[in-house]
């Protein structure tokens, strides 16, 4: 792990010496190699909440208990009033909503969205979803290798999501990297360079569906209504459309892009995969399980005591989903990838009234990409003399993945 010197010297007043730690969410050189292995030395040497000095300061929260009790607690650790971890100072805009919405407000937009994302009209996707994850596969099948990354884990997912905003499908890898940057951006310039960059976009899209309506989601979002009367187009439809473009861009890419960097190190989960299709689903829980993914911000509402560490109003914490799978006090065995567990305990999609609107989505997206390779493509490894490119953040991102068959 990083470190620099005397990290007390940069701590507030209320935060014990003897919680302080160093831990930088985008840049720490254990994340960029293996996340997972980098969070069990955490486990196993540094408490459960820790403040480390990194990105303007801010309060850690990991392991099983710990995460789900943030998650859950929303009056002492909000969603709103924040700019993220080292986020610009300043002002905070509702640009996310209704992520950046903590109760009642959360519910009344989080209705508006559900049924873009829920069971019905994900299901409907299904067919989209098979066709465009086939093409993907018949351009790469006969090479005996790809970049997966490049080639599969970014083009489906993006694809599938700039098809429900009515987005121009030839600048799909423009727009995803806007949200990686805005998302796992070494400084806060580039994050916020990125931010502006897509709000521009939506802000001319929106626009656009006003003049000239059609059947896509942003169409959709300027005919919803709350109260009786229609969304503000630039305080309501445009932060509700902004969290699903970074939504839909990017989380299913890395989760996707982590799970084959799994599988390729595994011929015998890979066998497991051939012999038991109908048990993908299963699979897939204990893959979420092993790689948890996300390490979402929130601010702490009021002063609080929150299992040992002094925390105030107004303080920054990052929580990281990635430990709860991985607790060996909440689960047996816990670096052991085992599809065939029983219970498979996991953050990856967050607890609590935030938890992801686009889990369906994302469980429908991987299924299928993963039914269709397996039906197509033999074993795989990782490419030999090749390694996978890591780019940590409020995402575990993967940005390279070279495989072989």
């Amino acid at each position: 792990m990083s470190s620099i010197p005397d990290l007390t010297a940069e701590k507030p007043d209320h935060v014990p010496a003897e919680l302080v730690r160093d831990f930088d969410m985008y840049n720490d050189a254990g994340l960029r190699e293996k996340a997972q292995a980098h969070y069990r030395e955490m486990l196993g040497h540094y408490p459960d909440v820790f403040w480390t000095p990194r990105n303007g300061g801010h309060w850690v929260v990991m392991g099983s208990e710990a995460v789900h009790d943030a998650f859950r607690d929303w009056e002492s650790f909000r969603n709103s009033g924040q700019n993220g971890i080292g986020g610009q100072p300043g002002p905070v805009e509702e640009l996310f909503i209704p992520i950046q919405l903590d109760p009642p407000r959360h519910e009344r937009y989080r209705a508006l969205i559900n049924p873009l994302l829920g069971p019905p009209a994900v299901k409907a996707m299904e067919g989209q979803i098979r066709t465009l994850a086939t093409e993907l596969i018949d351009a790469v099948e006969a090479n005996g290798e790809c970049d997966f990354v490049d080639s599969i884990s970014l083009p489906l997912p993006v694809k599938i999501f700039m098809m429900q905003m009515g987005l121009p499908l030839d600048r799909y890898r423009e727009f995803a990297g806007w949200v990686q940057t805005f998302l796992n951006g070494d400084t806060v310039e580039q994050r916020n360079d990125a931010l502006m960059r897509f709000q521009d976009l939506l802000t001319g899209l929106l626009q656009d569906r006003k003049a000239s309506p059609t059947n896509a989601w942003m169409s959709q979002l300027l005919a919803m209504e709350l109260d009786g009367r229609q969304l503000d187009v630039q305080t309501e439809a445009l932060p509700i459309a902004m969290l699903l473009f970074v939504g839909g861009l990017d989380t299913v890419k890395n989760t996707l892009g982590q799970m084959f960097r799994v599988l390729a190190e595994r011929p015998d989960l890979q066998a497991w995969i051939r012999k038991n299709p109908a048990g993908i689903p299963e699979a897939l829980e204990e893959l979420f399980r092993y790689l948890g993914g996300t390490t979402p911000p929130r601010r702490v509402g009021k002063d609080i005591v929150f299992h040992d560490a002094p925390m105030r109003k107004d303080d920054m914490l990052a929580i990281v989903t990635g430990t709860v799978g991985i607790d060996g006090r909440a689960v047996d065995r816990p670096f052991e990838i085992d599809f065939d567990r029983e219970q498979k305990p996991h953050a990856a999609f967050g607890t609590g009234p935030h938890r992801c609107a686009g889990s369906n989505l994302a469980r429908l997206e991987m299924r299928v990409l993963i039914e269709e390779w397996f039906s197509r493509i033999p074993e795989f490894r990782i490419k030999p003399g090749t390694s996978p490119a890591f780019n940590p953040g409020t995402v575990n991102a993967i940005d390279g993945l070279i495989i072989e068959w």
